[in-house]
């Protein structure tokens, strides 16, 4: 006796095409929270970790020594600065690896999206944004 066969599948029409694309895309969205909130989580935990270590740190070079010694010779090297360039170091790098990481998702996301629109309505007409999602040159001297 051999398996049935498997019942001939019928072509998806357009809408179905559609609510497809839109799952898929929602799953892949789903994952995708998944894995940057965890990442979020990661940094944030070794970022507490950080701390606390350099904190026993600062605190077993300590034990048995001259406290204002210590603190005079951090003023010394002006250490509040050092650390405000360090801060606004980091902010600069994090701002530029945003914008760089939001260009890229719009980019991708944009054709994909386009098509989609394109398979529900076939006539729609282009806002005329570019691939980044930005407005065109022309569109922003006639403004």
């Amino acid at each position: 006796m051999s398996a049935p066969l498997p019942a001939p599948q019928t072509p998806l029409t357009r809408g179905q095409h559609v609510e497809m694309e839109r799952a898929r895309s929602r799953e892949r969205s789903a994952k995708w929270e998944a894995g940057l909130s965890f990442g979020k989580t990661a940094v944030r935990t070794l970022g507490w970790v950080a701390v606390a270590y350099c904190f026993q740190e600062s605190v077993s070079s300590l034990a048995g020594k001259s406290t204002s010694a210590i603190i005079s010779t951090i003023f010394s090297f002006q250490a509040d600065r050092w650390i405000a360039y360090s801060v606004a170091a980091l902010a600069s790098i994090g701002y530029v690896v945003e914008r760089r990481s939001k260009t890229k998702t719009v980019k991708q996301l944009g054709s994909h999206i386009k098509e989609l629109e394109l398979l529900i309505d076939p006539d729609r007409s282009s806002s005329r944004l570019l691939s980044t999602g930005e407005a065109s040159k022309e569109d922003l001297d006639g403004a």
